[in-house]
């Protein structure tokens, strides 16, 4: 999983690349920023729950919430 670059910038809110591995807390659950998904305008954050390790796409305003 990486940071693409191109259509995500323009919906990322101001989030950068260095905000990868950063923290924030989603529907009462900790999560770490793992990536992001290419051309997604919608849940385009890729989210790791540190509880287990799953995997979820969450829109970046609820990122940005979060922190």
């Amino acid at each position: 999983i990486s940071w693409e670059s191109g259509d995500y910038h323009r919906h990322s809110l101001n989030l950068k690349e260095s905000d990868l591995n950063r923290e924030f807390t989603f529907n009462n659950e900790r999560y770490v920023i793992a990536g992001c998904r290419e051309r997604r305008c919608q849940r385009g954050i890729i989210g790791k729950r540190l509880r287990d390790g799953k995997l979820f796409a969450i829109n970046a305003v609820d990122v940005i919430r979060g922190f």
